[in-house]
This record gives structure tokens, sequence and C-alpha cells, in this order.
């Protein structure tokens, strides 16, 4: 007699085949995320305090046995993540966004295997552990320079109106830079992302339900850190430009952003004790699709719906393809100043595969100049992806960064300086036919927003510390801005 088949085992077992394999992007992505940005000790306690709210959560819920139940709800959440994986996969390759899509499916099937009760409350635990992941400092290029552009049209707009018209959108960018260079509760994104873990921390602790007065909390807070941050910026630019007065600015804008953060805190937890809000919480105005009913799935229906789900991982995995590059490498050659003691450097291997990956060309360079010796890495992209803060290198390479701050070499070319480990000091900027930037994500937006497709980035790091007031220094940097515009004549030179 034949062994009976079961078909539900084999169909959960190739959901598990197909869903590995068709995030293998996410889990590829994740890993060099965690080995880049922590340290072995760091990793293992982080490790730990999601595995001790897991199993604290599990235990106090009390689960049922894992068990396959079709809900709308939760299916129609792992179909849309697919989806919009294979979307962002193909069009942008942002692994950032295809990472989100990839947990957003992992909550959903979830769902689909513990009871209604079970995977709501799971939401806001997942979204923690999700939060404490290394996403903060990458969002800011895709979300927090838009929010940044936007509290710079309403500051530049508000200003104008009331007669102060001499301040231009590049102004209050380059001051805002400044002011960006301290802890979370003083950037816009960094703030918000801070308040959004206090938020579902609170939602969690209180048991908040998912309804009015979840989403006007929320909408609250939101709202109150965007605030913050424009009068913070506000502040910071009148001082600086009207009154003219940067060093009152830079003294007082750590505290401002914190005053911001604890006050948009403070005002959304006063409201969540409000009679109002509780009025509305105790009525428990949950999405009618998480009061759906506990009936079993058919054993036959649920095989159905598996095989569906993996069909289309499958077919995902197949046909979702990364979009190639459009540029093709440059080889890069300068004439470098004749006063220049030159040496050419190799690119590491990383470095190497790195850009062969991306389609980018560099060139790495030893300068020596009177007293100072330095080195210079000259990068042409062949899409943004090819470019990167270069203080990550310095901090992923164990060198402490003790300052860093915007500055002019002229009025129209703002560079990032920095003091490194004491006895050193560096500087990188981005630039293009047009205009030249130190702020990674101005560089980033401006490809995305089809304005210039040609860049080229430029690091140099010095053996001095004395400042970037150094004459020596200011003539390096400011020759080597008129080198790179060899690759753009139209460029402005210094």
């Amino acid at each position: 007699m034949l062994p009976k088949i079961n078909f539900q085992h084999i169909s959960l077992w190739l959901l598990l085949a197909c869903s590995t394999f068709f995030f293998l992007p996410s889990f590829r992505w994740l890993y060099s995320a965690f080995v880049e940005l922590y340290d072995s000790i760091n990793l293992i306690l982080l490790l730990l305090v999601a595995s001790a709210i897991f199993i604290k959560y599990w235990k106090t819920e009390n689960p049922n046995k894992l068990e396959f139940q079709f809900k709308t709800l939760p299916y129609f959440i792992a179909l849309f993540s697919i989806v919009g994986f294979i979307y962002i996969r193909t069009v942008w390759n942002i692994h950032i966004l295809s990472t989100l899509f990839f947990f957003s499916y992992l909550f959903g099937i979830l769902g689909l295997f513990v009871s209604t009760k079970v995977w709501t409350r799971a939401l806001f635990p997942f979204l923690l552990i999700c939060m404490t992941l290394p996403f903060g400092n990458l969002m800011d290029v895709y979300i927090g320079f838009p929010l940044r552009l936007m509290a710079v049209d309403f500051i530049h707009h508000s200003f104008n109106s009331l007669g102060i018209e001499n301040l231009s959108r590049d102004s209050i960018i380059t001051i805002e830079n400044n002011a960006t260079q301290v802890d979370f509760s003083c950037s816009g994104l960094k703030g918000m992302w801070a308040a959004l873990l206090f938020y579902f921390t609170l939602t969690w602790i209180d048991s908040i339900k998912i309804g009015f007065a979840w989403t006007s909390g929320l909408f609250l807070l939101l709202i109150s850190i965007i605030s913050a941050n424009i009068i913070r910026i506000s502040l910071i630019v009148l001082i600086s430009m009207v009154f003219n007065n940067p060093e009152l600015a830079d003294a007082i804008h750590s505290a401002l952003g914190v005053i911001g953060f604890i006050f948009s805190c403070a005002f959304v937890y006063l409201f969540s004790k409000s009679r109002l809000f509780e009025r509305f919480n105790s009525k428990g105005l949950i999405l009618p699709s998480f009061k759906r009913s506990n009936k079993k799935t058919k054993p036959l229906f649920g095989v159905i719906s598996m095989y569906c789900l993996s069909t289309l991982l499958l077919l995902g995995s197949v046909f979702t393809k990364p979009p190639t590059l459009q540029h093709q490498p440059t080889e890069l050659e300068f004439s470098w100043p004749e006063e220049w003691n030159v040496q050419d450097l190799e690119l590491t291997t990383l470095e190497s595969q790195f850009l062969k990956q991306q389609g980018g060309s560099a060139v790495k360079i030893t300068v020596e100049y009177d007293s100072l010796f330095g080195s210079i890495l000259v990068v042409k992209s062949a899409g943004w992806r090819s470019h990167h803060n270069p203080e990550n290198c310095l901090r992923a390479g164990g060198h402490k960064i003790n300052k860093m701050e915007t500055v002019m070499l002229e009025k129209e070319h703002p560079i990032k300086w920095m003091q490194v480990n004491q006895n050193a000091s560096a500087a990188y900027w981005f630039q293009s036919p047009s205009f030249s930037t130190d702020d990674f994500s101005t560089r980033v937006w401006s490809e995305i927003k089809r304005e210039e497709d040609e860049w080229l980035m430029a690091s140099v790091v010095f053996n001095d510390h004395s400042g970037f007031q150094k004459q020596e220094i200011q003539k390096i940097l400011t020759k080597l801005y008129n080198t790179l515009n060899t690759f753009y004549p139209q460029t402005k030179t210094l």
C-alpha cells in the first residue's frame, strides 16, 4: 500500500524554498549591512535582544499550533510585497526598499499561520525589531532629503514673504548641513525615526488599538516633528545669515533639536492619556478585515493558495533582473599640477570589484606639496551607486571623526571638512557640469530627477590636522577642483 501524500506539507516546504530563493538578495544585503555597520559583539547583542523580545512575546501570547489558515488581508499583504519587491528590483534596484518589502512579506505570511489576535498584536513588536536594523542612515537619501527640500522651500518662501530676499535655497541647505552633523534629535528624518520608535513602543505597552485615535496620534506626532525641524532650521538661518551670528547658531542648534524632539513626544504622550483619545480608543475602531471568523480553511483551498504564492515567487526569481548600467566605464586621465609630487596608487581589490560591478572609474594618487602629504581619490560614476559618503569608509576602517562640518572654498563651492583621529584631516565633495555639493543626497536626487547624469566624487585625506584655514590645504583643494573641470569645461572655475 502506497504511503499517503501530505500535499499541505509539500506546499509548505515549497513555499519556504521559493521564498528563500526569491528574497535571497535581501538576505545578502542584510548580511553585508550588519557586517559593515556592526562589529561581532554588537551584532550578537542585537540578535539576543531581538530573540528575547520574540520569545517573551511568544510566551505571553501563547499562540496555538502553527497551521495554515487563509485570511484575505495577510494574503493580500504577501502578494503586494512580492509585486513591490519585483518592481523595486527591476526598476530602481534600491536595496533598502526591496528589503522593506521582504519584511512586509514575512509579516503577511505570519498572519496565515497564527490566529488573527496573535497576528495583530505582533504588528508593533515586529515593527520595533525591523526599526533596530541599520536603515536610518540609508533612508536619509530616499526620504530624508525630500523632507529637507520641503522644509527648505517652506523657509525660503516664508523669508521672502517677510522681505528677506537675499537667502537662496542653496544657502539654507548649506547652513542646515552644518546643523545635521549631531545626534538624531537635530535631523528631521532621524528625529522622526526615533519618535516612531517611541510611539510604537507606547502602542505596545499601553495596548492602544489600531483605529481613529491611534492614527490621529501618529499624524500629530509626524506633524510635530516636521514642524519642530522647520522651526529649528528657520532659527538657525535667521541667526546665522540675517543677524550674522553663526557662532550662536552653531551653539544652540543641538539644544533646539533636543527640545523639539522632547516636546513632540511629550505632546503625543499627553494626547494618548486624554479623555478624547481614550474615548475613541475604547470603541475599538479596528479594521473590519481584522475581525474575521476563525473558520478552518479547507485543506485543498489552502494548498492551492500556497502553490499560487510559490508559483509567483518562482516566476519572479527567474524573470526579475536588476536594471543594467546605461553608462560604460571611462578611463580617467588628469593633468595634475606640476608642483605636486604625484605618485599613482593601485586600487584595492574590493574597490576594483565594486567599481567594475557599478560601471565606475577611479584614479587614486598620493600628493606632496610643501609640508603636506595626502592621498586623493577621484571616482567617476556610471550612476549614483558608484558613489558614497566617504566618511562611512573612514569609520568602517576604524578611524574616528572628531569633527565634521560644511565649509566653503568659494561662495558656490561647499565641501565637507573632517578632523580625523586628532592627527589627520579629510575633505570630499561631488562635482557635476553645473555645480558642486558636499551632500550625497543632493547628488543622488539630481540624477534621479534627470538634472545631472555626469558626476565626479573627490575625496582627499591629509596627514595634517591644523585645520581648513591652512593656506596650503586650500590651495590643493582649489587646484583639485579646477583640475576636475577638465571633464566639465562649462563648470565655473574658482
